[in-house]
């Protein structure tokens, strides 16, 4: 039973893995560019924020300035 719950959790633990890595997550976008992919975004600046934008439209500054964004998490 407990080989059984191990491979059950392994399989679960390595699709999410390959979801991640084919949805994008971690993909980078700067100011101004089309957002590439909805999701959750993260800005790479001091004092970081997060964003939920969706695909296609305008990555935005923050703090008043141009930065890279960060895809944290799929919508």
């Amino acid at each position: 039973m407990v080989k059984r719950l191990t491979l059950r959790l392994q399989s679960i633990w390595l699709r999410h893995q390959e979801e991640m890595l084919m949805a994008g997550v971690g993909t980078t976008a700067k100011t101004g560019e089309r957002c590439p992919e909805s999701g959750i975004w993260q800005s790479m600046d001091s004092p970081s924020t997060t964003a939920p934008i969706a695909k296609g439209n305008v990555m935005p500054p923050h703090n008043n300035k141009a930065v890279t964004w960060k895809l944290t998490q799929l919508a």
